[in-house]
């Protein structure tokens, strides 16, 4: 189990943090007014949200996908991670 953490933005993010992740912070940074990160890891893997919304995840692929500038659209096949955790399932409709 990993710890999260929050810092400032424009600070020294944790260490520990892939390169990916870290290109992708320093380009949403240059767009972001300041404010603070947090830090959370979901199943051995980053996942950062800014306090304006922005969010940015490491993927299986190693990719950052996020809604943040540097980041891969999230809905991106490469994105989907191929489970049975979907809210909607394809289904037959009954008329």
């Amino acid at each position: 189990m990993r710890i999260g953490g929050r810092w400032a933005a424009g600070s020294p993010p944790p260490r520990g943090l892939p390169t990916a992740m870290l290109d992708a912070l320093r380009a949403a940074e240059r767009t972001l007014p300041g404010g603070e990160w947090t830090l959370t890891w979901l199943e051995d893997r980053p996942v950062v949200e800014h306090d304006s919304g922005y969010r940015l995840a490491l993927g299986p692929d190693g990719h950052v996908h996020g809604d943040a500038p540097g980041a891969e659209e999230s809905d991106a096949p490469a994105w989907d991670d191929e489970d049975e955790d979907d809210l909607f399932p394809d289904r037959p409709t009954s008329d």
